[in-house]
């Protein structure tokens, strides 16, 4: 929350309890803090910045490939010129290449020169193809393939070419079910002679 929040300057205004109809409790009773609350919100995205570094499933090796593959690809170069800048107001104002990206805005951020959307990578067009045989080297179909990529990356379309990719596969296609469930066919109730 506070990732998605960093971006807007915020003007908090008091009001007193009794114009506020619909309080919530934990206003109502507070911890005294012991620092000021800039330093308490830095502290816990510090935190949060330095769990999401800490749990990709990843080597340091892999982070400074996709680091330096970040700042080779022009796309993901604009992206982070439109995250650093602010983005515009309609989607018509941003290059070609940042258009996918306009949906889920306020979920892309910067750390350590690497794109995150949430808590998964955005992967440079180089690598994509690399990514992909990582994530299908189990060849566990396409369902698991992508639930596999959900959880740590992402790149436009990445839905479709891992759907391409897998029914490409040999292996994957070789072991597939043969015979597919049929549906059921309808009942006919016979007719009663009176």
């Amino acid at each position: 929350l506070l990732l998605r929040l960093q971006k807007y300057t915020i003007n908090l205004k008091w009001s007193p309890g009794k114009y506020m109809y619909v309080a919530d409790t934990l206003s109502r009773a507070y911890l005294e803090d012991e620092g000021t609350q800039e330093n308490t919100m830095n502290d816990e995205m510090d935190i949060k910045i330095h769990s999401i570094v800490n749990n990709i499933p990843l080597s340091d090796e892999q982070m400074s490939e996709i680091r330096s593959a970040t700042e080779n690809d022009s796309d993901l170069a604009q992206l982070k010129k439109t995250v650093t800048d602010g983005w515009p107001h309609h989607i018509k104002n941003l290059p070609e290449s940042v258009r996918p990206y306009w949906n889920f805005k306020t979920d892309i951020h910067i750390i350590d020169d690497v794109l995150f959307t949430n808590e998964r990578i955005i992967i440079p067009r180089d690598l994509r193809s690399k990514m992909m045989t990582l994530l299908h080297e189990s060849h566990m179909g396409i369902a698991k393939t992508k639930a596999r990529a959900n959880e740590s990356m992402y790149w436009p379309k990445i839905k479709y070419d891992i759907e391409h990719m897998c029914s490409k596969c040999q292996t994957c296609n070789k072991f597939k079910r043969k015979k597919q469930k049929e549906p059921l066919k309808q009942y006919v109730v016979p007719e009663r002679p009176f």
